[in-house]
């Protein structure tokens, strides 16, 4: 299946169902964050309800005490102060899983390592624990899927700041959150983001010439796959220009000259997955009601997947 990441508009919907999208993932943007109420907050939800929106991804939200750019933690979302805006995202989720009788995927983030399980952060994990019992056994048709994230979290002049979970963090917290809550094993996946993990080779590469060649191997594209596979549901897929951060580098749309990199990544999620596994096209646009990168993407994306089918 390949989806389209789409705002919760009709018009940017209908556009990505018409570039021939299979289903939609949300990004929220700061809806829930200006309006507590998802009635105010998305006016015209009853007609686009009947949309296949697949997974909803977490707005951005703000540290309540830093400078910081806008994030998205899970961590953050499980706070006293943002714990109704995570439950609104779950019940806006669980409503078009409900119309649709299928779990509808919530992306997060998060900053933690897998050595927090044992450390001084374990309380941050049984609050996030805690919390998380609470709301999948409330929205039924909701499941979380964790995503890794980039190394550096913010680079601005005089400003900067990194962040952990880069690597296979993800899958070790998500296997231990299944261990604790196995009543909801199924409904607690990761999502790969193909050009996170292209950001944070650079980045481990980088700190390994700094540092003698004495840290943990180069990582590969195929070790994301290869340590994703028992808990992984689906991919964010799109290339990165030079370092990958930033405007016109960050989550770029694929052209003929990059078809080769497409098909290295199926490689290695059909190596790695029995099953298949699906892939939302998370590409930057300059027009989002147009969607070129979209259209372009999701075409060389179909030929090469009609070549695995071979």
């Amino acid at each position: 299946m390949i989806i389209a990441k789409s705002a919760l508009t009709k018009s940017q919907m209908d556009c990505k169902m018409n570039l021939g999208a299979d289903a939609l993932e949300i990004q929220l943007l700061s809806e829930l964050i200006d309006n507590d109420n998802i009635a105010s907050a998305f006016p015209n939800l009853g007609e686009c309800l009947n949309m296949p929106v697949y997974s909803i991804h977490t707005p951005l939200v703000q540290y309540t005490n830093s400078a910081s750019r806008l994030d998205i933690l899970i961590e953050v979302l499980v706070r006293s102060n943002y714990i109704n805006l995570f439950e609104n995202i779950c019940k806006l989720a669980n409503e078009f899983g409900v119309v649709q009788n299928k779990v509808v995927w919530i992306v997060v983030h998060s900053s933690l390592t897998s050595s927090c399980l044992e450390t001084a952060d374990k309380d941050l994990i049984e609050s996030i624990i805690e919390s998380l019992i609470i709301l999948l056994e409330k929205y039924k048709n909701i499941g979380i899927a964790l995503e890794n994230v980039t190394p550096v979290k913010y680079f601005n002049k005089g400003e900067f700041e990194v962040c952990n979970n880069f690597l296979y963090d993800n899958v070790e917290i998500i296997k231990y959150l299944r261990k604790r809550m196995p009543k909801f094993a199924n409904r607690l996946v990761t999502v790969l983001d193909t050009c996170h993990a292209e950001m944070s080779i650079q980045f481990i590469r980088s700190m390994n010439v700094l540092f003698d060649n004495e840290l943990i191997d180069i990582p590969r594209l195929q070790d994301y796959f290869e340590a994703n596979k028992d808990v992984l549901k689906f991919i964010h897929l799109s290339r990165t220009v030079l370092n990958g951060n930033g405007i016109g580098r960050h989550g770029q749309p694929f052209t003929e000259g990059t078809r080769d990199y497409i098909h290295d990544v199926l490689d290695y999620m059909h190596k790695c997955k029995e099953d298949d596994c699906d892939i939302v096209l998370e590409v930057a646009e300059t027009d989002y009601n147009r969607s070129l990168g979209f259209d372009i993407s999701n075409k060389l994306l179909r030929e090469e997947l009609d070549f695995f089918k071979e």
